[in-house]
């Protein structure tokens, strides 16, 4: 039975782009079970004093029957200083599910780096193994069309016009000053790193 998954922020007692990771469910349960109906994960959250500050991330899992776990833990900064290109080859991660073995694969390649940037087979930037990319130069801000999940912060981002598709080849990396790492948990600005420290060693 296939499990999905979704990761959701809660900053200060508040649930972050609900709306999106609803349309998410619907669009994951219409497309793998046949189910269409309107989601309410908000009802499924249930917090207590302790989630009134900081930031705690919601990991709630559900599949053909509806909901199955909702935990709510602390959720620490993560640090990220160095990513490791990586040949993807023709990978498909279209459905945010809790296996995804061809990606674990892909992450234990990264050796000493924090990250991976995987490639597909003609050599295009698609997504980091936690996040999604973006690229910025000049003051703009460019997320891979080749991306492989369709993120909820990517999602949020590019209906308010903040962050532009476009492909971006292994080769054209070095034409952009910095890479961000954006998802559920992290805003566009929160982790972001020279695209120099994108490499191949």
């Amino acid at each position: 039975m296939c499990q999905l998954l979704e990761s959701i922020r809660i900053e200060d007692g508040k649930v972050r782009l609900i709306d999106w990771h609803n349309a998410r469910a619907e669009r994951s349960m219409a497309d793998l079970f046949g189910i269409r109906k309107k989601m309410d994960l908000r009802k499924q959250i249930l917090l207590t004093e302790e989630h009134q500050e900081g930031v705690h991330k919601c990991r709630l899992l559900y599949g053909k029957d509806g909901v199955e776990k909702v935990e709510i833990a602390t959720y620490p900064p993560r640090i990220i200083q160095k990513i490791k290109i990586v040949e993807g080859g023709n990978i498909s991660y279209p459905y945010k599910t809790l296996e995804r073995p061809a990606l674990d694969r892909l992450y234990g390649q990264r050796g000493q780096h924090d990250e991976i940037c995987i490639l597909n087979g003609d050599g295009f930037v698609t997504d980091a193994y936690y996040f999604n990319f973006v690229f910025e130069v000049g003051g703009s801000y460019f997320t891979p069309i080749h991306a492989l999940l369709p993120g909820v912060m990517k999602a949020y981002l590019e209906f308010h016009n903040r962050i532009t598709q476009t492909a971006i080849h292994v080769d054209d990396i070095h034409k952009f000053e910095r890479v961000h790492l954006i998802n559920a948990m992290n805003p566009l600005g929160k982790i972001s790193l020279f695209s120099a420290n994108l490499t191949r060693e």
